[in-house]
């Protein structure tokens, strides 16, 4: 029987790292490109000799045709460009291209090839705002608060155009907060928790955050990506919500981690104005019951095992 192959474009990421490790348990054939060539993630996951990577620079997308053409792949699954919501108040330019350019090019490549292939694109839980009292669902009004959340509602319309018009098997994963033990200090509970080890080894003395008031739905990132497959092989092309269905507060996650160390963590946190972004979105909250019911798909990753996870591997 003939393997399966599939390209991540963006694998030397989390999501594209966990990913990759994911597929070739599934026996597929896996590609990737990357922007960067320490591909340190996937040396971590001790996968790096088992995949084939392109080089693919963030503005330079003419390649895309031909790595397509070359992997003869059956998968695409776009994780790649700019992810930072606080990032893309000054790149604002970045944050909408590198998350549509590249994309439009895989599908028009797709359309104009005449390719049976699937390809899956990560939007994000950024794209309904501010969330209000009730539960997002796949069908929930859109409300973009920063440039970051207008690039994956525009890449979520794109996907939606090609499938409606063309017939092409593209998908969106709506992809709410998640982590694992492959983020770096740039995420807040990656840098809360590398935070609190230097304040309990008495080589930090503050951790200093932001808005601690906010509230989201974390996830763990191995169970996401499982996710992103079940989507693009359910019966047919749709849309879904990835997310646990809970949400907690982020000041509630600062007290559990330095509730670990055995320290109160008013004696430690300091919020900063610098820290604070423009229209923060208050608080996500997910109805998965679509994922539930479509394609069995249900997070058994709670806060509290997330954080000893990334806790563990910390120290």
């Amino acid at each position: 029987m003939k393997k399966k192959i599939a390209l991540i474009v963006g694998i030397s990421g989390q999501d594209g790292s966990l990913l990759a490790k994911f597929l070739l348990s599934k026996n597929y054939v896996v590609y990737g490109t990357s922007r960067f060539k320490s591909l340190k993630n996937l040396k971590k996951l001790k996968i790096i000799k088992k995949i084939k990577i392109f080089q693919l620079n963030t503005h330079a997308y003419n390649n895309l045709d031909k790595i397509i053409k070359k992997t003869r792949c059956d998968e695409i699954y776009y994780l790649f460009g700019q992810s930072s919501v606080k990032l893309s108040e000054k790149l604002s330019y970045e944050a909408i291209s590198s998350n549509n350019l590249p994309l439009v090019d895989i599908l028009e490549y797709v359309r104009k090839a005449k390719k049976k292939i699937k390809v899956f694109n990560t939007s994000s839980a950024e794209i309904f705002g501010k969330f209000g009292k009730k539960r997002c669902n796949e069908n929930s009004n859109f409300d973009p608060q920063s440039f970051y959340a207008l690039s994956k509602l525009i890449s979520l319309k794109i996907m939606q155009s090609y499938r409606q018009q063309f017939k092409i098997w593209s998908s969106n994963g709506i992809m709410f907060n998640h982590e694992s033990t492959l983020r770096n200090n740039k995420f807040i509970i990656k840098k809360i928790i590398t935070s609190v080890k230097k304040i309990h080894e008495k080589k930090q003395k503050k951790l200093i955050v932001g808005d601690i008031n906010i509230s989201r739905d974390w996830g763990w990132a191995a169970e996401y990506v499982k996710a992103m497959w079940k989507i693009l092989n359910y019966k047919k092309p749709d849309d879904f919500i990835i997310a646990t269905g809970n949400n907690n507060k982020l000041k509630n996650i600062i007290k559990k981690v330095f509730s670990y160390y055995g320290l109160n963590y008013l004696k430690y946190v300091v919020r900063s104005k610098k820290y604070f972004r423009n229209n923060e979105v208050r608080i996500t909250q997910a109805d998965i019951s679509k994922a539930k019911k479509l394609i069995n798909w249900k997070p058994k990753i709670d806060i509290d095992l997330l954080l000893k996870k990334m806790i563990k591997n910390e120290i």
